[in-house]
């Protein structure tokens, strides 16, 4: 049984690595859900499927239905600015903080229990 000092301690640490995290993986998350979305939409209105999702995803090409991680990012630039690469980061940090903070202190209980 962890003394409440350190139980309060690995909490917040595991809120501040949890917050840290899910800031740092924003970004990249962000493009993700673009690739998924726009390949989704040009699947659903062709009725044929020229690329697999992955495939298209990771293109070099920008005929793959707009689906390359680079042209992505870029548009999202162009059109929404550098900010776009941060939208949603509120809600994604109060998802996963906490979710580390449990994670943290179970894991340490666990490893001076057993």
């Amino acid at each position: 049984n962890l003394p409440a000092y350190e139980s309060i301690s690995m909490t917040m640490a595991g809120l501040l690595a949890g917050m840290f995290a899910s800031c740092v993986t924003t970004p990249a998350d962000v493009i993700k859900t673009r690739i998924q979305t726009n390949i989704g939409k040009s699947l659903a209105s062709s009725s044929v499927q020229s690329h697999p999702r992955l495939v298209a995803a990771f293109s070099t090409n920008d005929d793959a239905n707009s689906g390359c991680i680079k042209s992505t990012a870029l548009s999202m630039v162009v059109e929404e600015g550098w900010h776009s690469f941060l939208s949603g980061v509120g809600p994604r940090v109060m998802r996963l903080a906490p979710g580390m903070a449990i994670t943290l202190v179970i894991y340490e209980t666990l490893q001076k229990v057993v």
